[in-house]
């Protein structure tokens, strides 16, 4: 049985509940929204780290060498990862998220940058008066009113006022 499995079936009880409640998200460097489910954190490490010129390839027939190599490959991964280190060989960009990447930044920046070029040269900035047009627009679509609507929604609130008089309710709704 792999090591992940019998660690995974000796697990402390308070690390058993945290995993039934959601917690079991793998982070490998400190941050926020970086974390990963364990599967792929996982294949990252134990996996990465088990990988060899040979691997399991060829020895596969063999069990007690499929044991050996089953039981022993982590040490020896932790070993290697270690002179790894020591020889600043580690190749640190595999620990950094795709979005933090030189090429990511300049597609966003690029991106960004379109987005205001087209807030700027369709669309009325509204807390800029002096920048506005002389007739009613629509903020988002940049499109004049008509004068017929415009006159009607600049003269609502004053037809609503006077449609609310005693003797202008009688003429205008029931005469």
């Amino acid at each position: 049985m792999p090591v992940y499995i019998l660690d995974m079936l000796e697990l402390p009880a308070e690390i058993k509940s945290a995993f039934k409640q959601g917690d079991f998200s793998i982070r490998q460097i400190l941050g926020t929204f970086n974390g990963t489910w364990s599967d792929m954190g996982t294949e990252k490490t134990i996996i990465k780290d088990s990988r060899s010129s040979g691997g399991i390839v060829g020895i596969t027939n063999q069990k007690s060498a499929l044991v050996r190599w089953t039981l022993t490959r982590h040490f020896l991964a932790s070993f290697s990862n270690a002179m790894n280190d020591r020889g600043d060989i580690t190749n640190k960009s595999d620990n950094s998220h795709e979005e933090i990447k030189q090429t990511a930044l300049k597609r966003d920046e690029e991106q960004v940058q379109a987005i205001v070029n087209h807030l700027n040269q369709t669309m009325t900035d509204p807390f800029d008066i002096d920048a506005h047009p002389p007739c009613l627009i629509n903020i988002s679509t940049g499109m004049h009113s008509t004068r017929e609507v415009q006159d009607s929604l600049l003269s609502a609130v004053n037809e609503g006022e006077n449609m609310t008089c005693a003797e202008n309710l009688l003429t205008v709704r029931i005469l």
